[in-house]
């Protein structure tokens, strides 16, 4: 079983915020300057978004040839050498993105922003700076949408994202909240075929087997919990979804699933012995 291997990182900050604009720049001139390619991206949702702040900061020299070309090349100095690296620019309405790789510093992403680097398997590091604190009380009288904050909220959970330059701690994620669930997951993501995830009828009906075996037999099923467990092994955001939708719907005791593979029938429970006893290499 893969689990993907990605240091993430977020500057708790309340937007606009020059100083953090700063610090992230500095991440990803020195993490793209460490990488075999010598190359990093900068993020954001729209190309407006280089505006403001952002311009300020790096100045119209970075700012205006980014927006123009989508690249620039840059000579990043440090430890009294110099080093030039390559800079692309990343934006919601990319056509192709399949060439991203190595670090991401990433402007007031929202969902899709954060979703889309999510399916990068190719990016390395992830530092978001958020428009929104994170812990902070204010955002709930902020003019800006509150969903805004709880995105930046749940790629946290689902990364274990650390603040840019915190102590150095355990970087072990915690165990998932039920190993039994977790065995079912594994299970699941061995069975499906993970470049359609639950679409097609016959990986569907395993899937509502699955969570419908496990509610039966008392487990509590944490939707958003698994939906991030998924995307940490290689489930694409948009089939990790639809996976939590299915969860939620099951856990509320709503009908699921098409016509199709609505009667599952009893799942064996001998499944339950498979996944209280699930041994793997997973590291």
């Amino acid at each position: 079983m893969t689990l993907r291997q990605r240091n993430s990182l977020y500057i708790d900050t309340f937007g606009p915020d020059n100083d953090a604009v700063e610090r992230g720049f500095q991440w990803l001139c020195q993490a793209a300057a460490g990488q075999d390619n010598l190359s990093g991206t900068i993020a954001v949702l729209v190309l407006g978004n280089l505006n403001g702040v952002i311009r300020d900061v790096l100045g119209e020299e970075i700012t205006r040839p980014l927006a123009k070309d989508k690249k620039i090349k840059l000579l990043y100095a440090a430890n009294e050498a110099e080093t030039e690296i390559d800079l692309s620019l990343l934006f919601l309405r990319m056509r192709s993105v399949r060439l991203i790789s190595g670090p991401v510093l990433a402007f007031y992403p929202n969902k899709d922003m954060l979703d889309m680097i999510d399916d990068m398997r190719a990016v390395t590091d992830v530092l978001i700076v958020p428009w929104l604190p994170v812990n902070d009380a204010t955002a709930m009288t902020s003019s800006l949408p509150l969903s805004v904050d709880q995105d930046v909220k749940h790629w946290l959970n689902t990364w274990q994202a650390q603040i840019l330059d915190a102590p150095t701690g355990d970087a072990s994620p915690p165990p998932f909240y039920d190993p039994v669930v977790e065995s079912a997951l594994k299970a699941l993501t061995c069975r499906v075929n993970l470049s359609t995830g639950i679409a097609h009828p016959g990986d569907e009906r395993v899937a509502i087997a699955t969570f419908k075996l496990l509610r039966n037999e008392g487990y509590t099923l944490d939707s958003e919990a698994i939906r991030g467990w998924l995307i940490r092994h290689n489930w694409r955001s948009k089939d990790s979804d639809a996976v939590s939708t299915l969860v939620q719907k099951i856990v509320q005791g709503k009908r699921v699933g098409s016509r199709a593979v609505r009667n599952t029938g009893p799942y064996e429970k001998g499944m339950l012995d498979l996944w209280k006893n699930w041994e793997d290499d997973e590291e």
